[in-house]
Formats: C-alpha cells, structure tokens, sequence
C-alpha cells in the first residue's frame, strides 16, 4: 500500500445528483452493447444501482456518470466510492451525495454476446485514517486486463469512506486502484478488481490530460485510434504531497464507438490555487 502518513483533506463538495431513473439504450461497438440504469441519491445519503445486460451476454467492462456535478455545492454532487462487476451480466455502481439537494446517478454496463467468461481477480489494503493507499489486482498469466473496478464500504452520512482518484490499468495483466480515506478516525479496506480475458484481445492505449484546478471540473475524451473500438476506460490523478490537492472523477463512461469520457473536479482542501493533473484512458480493442 502506498500513502503518506498525514492528514488526508476530506473531500468538501456540496451540491446535487439527481432524481431516479432507470433507463436502457444500446448502441454496438466492437461487439459490445451498452445499458445503463439512474437511481435518485438524496442529500448526505448512500446509494447503489446496478446497470444489467441483456439474457445471454456477459458484462465486460462498466462506468458511471453523475450528471450536473456542482464542485462549489449549488447543484448535484455525486461521488462514486464503488463501481464494479456485481454479477457476470451487472455493473454495480454506489456512491455519496455531498450536495444539498438530490441528484441522479448513473451506473453503465458494456456487455460481449460472445459471453468470453471473464476471469476476476482482486487485490485488498486497509488505507489509515486521513490518509491514502493504493491496491493492486493481477491477472492470472495467460490472461489479459481488459477492464477493472472497485469496492468500498458504505460512507454513511459523514461519508466515512474510500474516493478513488485512480482507477487503470497497468500493463496488460494488472488493474490499479488508489484511493483516499475521507474517515477521520478509523482505517478502511480498499478492494480492486481486474476482468481478465484468456483471449488476450491485446487492448491500446489512448490518453488526454489537463490540469485541474481546486474547485473547478473538467472533462476529457481521448479517442482511438482508426480500426479500433472503445472497450473500457479508467482514469488517474495526481496528489500533491504538501496540499493533498488532487482530481476525483465523477464520471468515467463509454462517450461513442471510439472515445471515452471522464470529467473530474479538483479537491483543493480550500485553497484556490492548488492544482492537479487529471488523465484520462481509454482501452481500445481492434475491430
């Protein structure tokens, strides 16, 4: 586990993440189809809503939005602290609303009908008080990381729990979680997971990064290269190690056939002028 000891700034946001919807689209790309499904989140409450593939397919990869995120607290402000596989055929996506009114959140499912029987591997740390760590999961050899995710416990309304400001990949059999520990007083254990294909479909890499100031948002979508199909994506910030400014995605999705899209808000414990750089990935699959 990586961290440093230290007082860990508590991520202050305050706004929305809007009212309950489920909704189902679909669009193919590289052989996938994509779902997505909305719950409501109220004010200082936990929520979780899992996005399903359709009978006979297999969920590959996954992602979450939460629309009209508000850093300086006016509007939405859902932060996700899980998201990942629940079922063979269901993303899982829960998260915390820092806002003062409800807002929506959104869990996206990217499903293979070719049901390629991912392999799940997961790495566990206890990240300390106030502070942040990392876990890493490993794909078995022979096998590579075509998408990842993971698990926090619940935040409860003083959202006590894991925010995660990295989530990619790291080579081809890895999948990398860091996270802060937004919990004052007691140590909480971070689980990463890696989906791993036996086909080894050898998956590029495409990334955009920006520098993101405290109390600002942005968003990127880096896009594949030509032949080659959005198939997941992750994305990753820096902490500043004086500050503890850094980056937290609000949504990491599919943003076409060939892009993915992340948008972020800068942490900056309270000072204008501290900044981040966020990145964002997408892994591409040949067609």
């Amino acid at each position: 586990m990586a961290g440093r000891r230290g007082r860990w700034t508590r991520v202050i946001v305050v706004g929305t993440v809007m009212a309950a919807m489920a909704g189902w689209t679909a669009l193919a790309s590289a052989g996938l189809s994509s779902h997505r499904k909305g719950v409501t989140v109220p004010t200082t409450k936990d929520r979780d809503v899992s996005a399903a593939c359709e009978s006979g397919s297999e969920a590959v990869s996954g992602g979450f939005a939460s629309p009209g995120f508000d850093p300086q607290g006016n509007d939405a402000a859902n932060l996700v602290f899980t998201t990942s596989r629940s079922h063979e055929d269901h993303w899982r996506v829960a998260g915390h609303n820092f806002g003062a009114a409800s807002g929506k959140l959104f869990s996206y499912v990217y499903c293979d009908r070719h049901e390629p029987d991912l392999v799940v591997a997961s790495k566990s740390n206890s990240i300390p008080a106030s502070d942040h760590g990392s876990a890493t999961a490993k794909c078995p050899r022979g096998t590579e990381a075509v998408s990842g995710g993971f698990r926090s416990p619940k935040a409860g309304p003083d959202a006590e729990t894991l925010f995660a400001f990295t989530s990619k990949r790291v080579g081809d059999r890895k999948w990398k979680v860091a996270a802060g520990n937004n919990d004052s007083t007691d140590a909480h254990r971070l689980k990463a997971f890696a989906y791993c294909d036996k086909r080894e479909p050898g998956l590029v890499t495409r990334s955009k990064d920006r520098t993101l100031a405290g109390g600002d948002k942005l968003s990127l979508s880096p896009k594949c290269p030509n032949g080659r199909r959005a198939f997941s994506g992750g994305y990753a910030s820096t902490i500043d190690p004086a500050t503890d400014a850094g980056g937290f995605a609000f949504t990491s999705r599919r943003d076409s056939k060939s892009s993915w899209k992340v948008s972020a808000f800068g942490n900056g414990g309270g000072m204008a002028m501290t900044t981040s750089t966020e990145t964002a990935l997408v892994y591409c699959k040949k067609t």
